[in-house]
C-alpha cells in the first residue's frame, strides 16, 4: 500500500520547522488552507484514490519529490475535513531504493520489514514530527506515507459483520472438505516417484494449513484481503494448494500490514 518536497532537495527539510507537518502543510488543516499554503500546487486530482476506510478521501494533489525521485502528493482528509495523511506516490517503482536512501541518510536508519508480501521502512518520529512509512513491491508500486508521530489508521466504527461472514465463507468454503486428501495429491504430483519426499511434504504442508487455519480472517477486512490475495498465488486448480508457502505468505503480510498500521 505513501517527500521532501516540493521543488525543493532534502536539505531544505532541515530549515522547516518543527511545527510543519510536511512542507508547507500542517496536520488538522482544511483543503482550503492547504491549497492556500501550497500557493495553488496543491489541486483537486483528477482521479482520487479511494481506500477501505470510508472516512479518509483523497481531495488534494501537488507534485513533490524526495530528493531526485519525482512523486505526486496524495493530501488525504479526515470525515472532519481536516488533513490525515500526505503519501508521495511514484511512478516508477525502481526508484524507491534511492528514496529509502535520501529517507535515511536524513532520518537514520529505519525499522524494516522485507518479505514477499513487500517491503516496509518506518521512521517513527522524524525530527519534524513525521512519521513515515515507505511501501515498496518490485515493479508493481513505491510510496511514502507522512502522518503524524502515533498515527493509526481509523477503524469502520461500524462492520458488517454479515458481509463479512460472506467474504470468510468464500473464501475458506473450499478448505473445510477434504484437505488431507487434497494434499496427499499435492505432494504425489510434485514427487510422483519420491516417496520419502512424498512423506516431507505431506508433513510439512499438514503442519503449515493448521498454522494458515489459524490466521484470524474476521479480525478486519484487511486481514480478509491477505488471504485472497495469499490464496490467488498459491492455489492452482490444476495442482492444488501449496500450504507451506500459503502460511509463509500469511505472515509476510500481515507483518506487512503491521508495520503501516503500528
Amino acid at each position: 500500500m505513501r517527500h521532501i518536497w516540493l521543488a525543493a532537495s532534502i536539505a531544505s527539510v532541515a530549515a522547516v520547522p518543527a511545527h510543519a507537518s510536511w512542507e508547507y502543510a500542517e496536520w488538522g488543516m482544511s483543503p482550503e488552507q492547504v491549497v492556500q499554503a501550497s500557493k495553488g500546487a496543491a489541486k483537486k486530482p483528477s482521479k482520487a484514490d479511494e481506500y477501505d476506510d470510508p472516512d479518509i478521501s483523497h481531495l488534494l494533489s501537488a507534485p513533490a519529490r524526495i530528493g531526485k525521485a519525482k512523486g505526486t502528493a496524495k493530501f488525504n482528509f479526515s470525515a472532519a475535513g481536516t488533513l490525515d495523511t500526505v503519501r508521495i506516490a511514484f511512478p516508477d517503482p525502481k526508484t524507491c531504493s534511492a528514496v529509502r536512501k535520501t529517507l535515511t541518510a536524513e532520518y537514520g536508519k529505519p525499522r524494516a520489514s522485507e518479505g514477499s508480501g513487500g517491503n516496509y521502512y518506518v521512521w517513527a518520529k522524524t525530527k519534524e514530527g513525521n512519521r513515515i512509512v515507505l511501501s515498496s513491491y518490485p515493479e508493481i508500486w513505491c510510496f511514502a506515507q507522512f502522518s503524524a508521530p502515533g498515527y493509526r489508521p481509523q477503524e469502520k466504527k461500524q462492520q458488517t459483520e454479515k458481509a463479512v461472514s460472506n467474504t470468510v465463507d468464500t473464501l475458506m468454503g473450499e478448505f473445510n472438505a477434504g484437505q488431507k486428501s487434497a494434499i496427499k495429491a499435492f505432494c504425489a504430483d510434485q514427487w510422483p516417484t519420491d516417496f520419502v519426499m512424498q512423506r516431507h511434504c505431506i508433513d510439512e504442508n499438514s503442519k503449515a494449513r493448521e498454522i494458515a487455519q489459524q490466521f484470524d480472517v474476521m479480525k478486519s477486512k484487511d486481514h480478509a484481503v491477505i488471504w485472497a490475495q495469499c490464496l490467488s498465488q498459491w492455489k492452482d486448480k490444476a495442482d492444488g494448494m501449496d500450504w507451506v508457502m500459503m502460511a509463509h505468505c500469511l505472515k509476510e503480510q500481515e507483518a506487512a500490514l503491521q508495520a503501516i498500521r503500528n
